[in-house]
């Protein structure tokens, strides 16, 4: 098992890293047209050994973004692309994976505004429980993602929470703050 390094939320030493590995591969720019939102593990600080750089875009031709994506990086062995079909979270996305020496990089792109795609709505909820709930909080959660369990589950796991992670997190969204206290002052009396 690895260490996790622990981190506060949202530190810029994680954005950096984030940054520099995004420019690297000259994606930072390549994106900035599609509203890039950098999510998940990093910039919560809950990088582990097998985290990876998540980034949302907002496309509204995939078929074009593929043929971007494919002319700019499909000739590396390290290139992944595949579509997600529409479901209940949403309409179609395209899933790029970029291997690189110092962390994955997995552009999600889809249709709709960043802020309004699944894994932001994610990030957001995760954010707030993490200011919320503080230092214990973080720690049971990586402890968690350091035994396996991707980053939703561990939340929902160390919440408590009952059923699909990630529907049982979006029941969160709208909460106010003092709920989700209440939440976690269950979670610690339990």
């Amino acid at each position: 098992m690895t260490k996790a390094r622990k981190t506060a939320p949202g530190q810029l030493g994680e954005l950096a890293s984030c940054h520099r590995v995004l420019d690297a591969l000259g994606l930072r720019d390549a994106l900035r047209p599609y509203r890039p939102r950098i999510v998940g593990s990093m910039p919560l600080g809950l990088r582990t050994a097998d985290s990876d750089i998540d980034v949302l875009v907002e496309v509204s031709d995939l078929d074009a973004f593929a043929t971007q994506m494919h002319e700019t990086h499909g000739a590396s062995d390290d290139f992944l692309m595949y579509r997600r079909p529409a479901d209940d979270h949403g309409p179609e996305a395209l899933v790029v994976r970029i291997e690189t020496a110092a962390y994955p990089v997995e552009i999600y792109a889809q249709g709709r505004p960043t802020v309004e795609q699944i894994p932001y709505r994610h990030y957001a909820v995760l954010n707030r429980l993490l200011r919320l709930g503080g230092g214990d909080l973080r720690e049971e959660v990586l402890a968690r993602k350091e035994d396996g369990q991707r980053t939703e589950q561990a939340f929902a796991g160390a919440l408590g929470l009952d059923g699909d992670a990630s529907a049982a997190l979006l029941a969160l969204e709208h909460e106010p703050d003092s709920t989700l206290c209440d939440l976690l002052g269950a979670k610690e009396a339990a």
